[in-house]
């Protein structure tokens, strides 16, 4: 930030602090980047809550629940088992809300993905739940659905990605409940994890005690607005069952996060590895699946441009024993898969239900220190650590080819004890708590 900005942001946040949290709240809407709000505004915010939760729920008494589901992105659809149960259930009223991001992506690539998670999603659920279209192609406008619904799911953390009307200081502003689903656990060490998001939404649902336990030394709210449910999209494992194919089978899934010197991403020291093992092990299936952002920030002049991108995905599809998957479906192909390679953090504790073994790529062991918190590491004691070429090819050679796995009995307990405590029923504890909070009996109410 320039010493332009510190000085609006100083001003800003002086004058504002004499307005009330409700005043506060216009202001932050038109003015985010300058001004911040306090742990006293957090609480008075969540004590509101209180409040609208009572009038919601006389409501309920005669009239479906509205509750609105937002979905910039299909993988980011955190929060779909929730949708899928409330569509069969008389209380709920649930619809899906398509918007555009606005930091993710450039303004022509934002609209694009747009379009295509648009029609992913009308493909998946027409004739089943209403779809909302929140862009206006012709006038680029983006529709403001909001004032419709009485619980909206955000899919973010970060309000800079989605468009002003869908972002938690305008759920205030309407007196809607917000709901948070995170699309990954937390397995970060970040303080700028914790945003205003998820300080202020009405509520948190959280995948375990170590992560609560973190967001309580971290968050001004002490994760008082957390509640603890299980991990919601690990309950799309129960009951898939593997397809065997006779022939192994490893899953490549790069981050996009190369901009970080190396904290997260290790794509660019093993894309040249990436390219050669399909003919290093020509009896193995190799899926490559980048993060979803992956090639967008390839693309970039600071990096290898759209010309050496477009190469290098030409040559990895050229393999027959390649498959490049870009599919916001991923839990099967994890279950079909007998090992992953990888350095992406929401992949980090999903890919352990499958019970596979499993390879994380490094920079160094003092990024686990600098960039994992306590649950991040205790998932990572459980992968074999790749850091360098010969790591990732030890981990193929010896652990899938051969089946020396030694970490399988102690993946398999931290699994079942510390992930799976929860498993699969976390989006029937999300649905349990709704309703038990939301809809009571009349009798209960008065």
């Amino acid at each position: 930030m320039g010493k332009k900005s510190i000085f609006k942001s100083k001003f800003y946040n002086f004058i504002y602090s004499f307005l009330t949290p409700s005043q506060r709240i216009e202001k932050i809407i038109n003015r985010p980047k300058y001004v911040k709000l306090n742990i006293s505004d957090y609480m008075y915010w969540n004590k509101e809550y209180e409040k609208w939760v009572k009038v919601l729920r006389k409501k309920s008494l005669h009239n479906k629940v509205n509750v609105g589901f937002i979905v910039f992105m299909t993988c980011a659809f955190s929060a779909e088992n929730i949708m899928q149960k409330m569509v069969d259930d008389e209380h709920f009223e649930p619809s899906i809300i398509i918007v555009p991001s606005e930091l993710v992506f450039s303004n022509e690539k934002s609209i694009q993905v747009y379009k295509e998670t648009l029609q992913y999603i009308k493909q998946k659920y027409k004739d089943k739940i209403r779809i909302l279209e929140a862009y206006d192609e012709k006038s680029s406008q983006v529709i403001d659905y909001t004032k419709e619904f009485d619980i909206i799911f955000t899919p973010t953390n970060d309000e800079r990605i989605l468009p002003k009307p869908y972002r938690i200081y305008n759920f205030i502003r309407n007196k809607i409940l917000c709901c948070y689903i995170s699309y990954s656990f937390q397995i970060v060490n970040s303080d700028a994890c914790f945003s205003d998001t998820e300080n202020l939404v009405w509520k948190y649902f959280i995948e375990n005690k170590m992560n609560k336990k973190y967001l309580s030394d971290k968050q001004p709210v002490k994760a008082k607005n957390t509640v603890i449910t299980g991990y919601v999209k690990s309950d799309c494992f129960y009951e898939l069952q593997k397809h065997k194919s006779g022939r192994k089978m490893i899953i490549i899934a790069p981050h996009h996060s190369i901009h970080e010197n190396g904290l997260c991403s290790r794509f660019l020291q093993y894309a040249e590895l990436f390219l050669r093992l399909p003919e290093m092990y020509p009896n193995i299936d190799f899926i490559f699946r980048p993060h979803p952002l992956l090639r967008n920030t390839l693309n970039s002049p600071e990096f290898w441009g759209e010309e050496k991108t477009n190469q290098y995905f030409q040559k990895i599809t050229s393999f027959p024993n390649l498959k490049y998957d870009t599919s916001s479906e991923y839990y099967q192909t994890f279950i079909n898969s007998d090992g992953i390679i990888h350095d992406c953090g929401s992949f980090l504790p999903e890919y352990l239900y499958t019970g596979n073994p499993c390879c994380y790529t490094l920079k160094n062991t003092e990024t686990i220190n600098h960039y994992f918190n306590e649950f991040g590491k205790a998932c990572l004691e459980n992968y074999y650590q790749a850091f360098n070429e010969n790591d990732v090819i030890q981990f193929i050679e010896k652990v899938v080819i051969e089946g020396i796995d030694t970490k399988k009995e102690k993946r398999a307990s931290f699994t079942n004890n510390i992930l799976k405590e929860y498993y699969p029923n976390a989006t029937k504890n999300v649905m349990n708590y709704l309703k038990n909070n939301i809809i009571k009996e009349e009798d209960n109410d008065k």
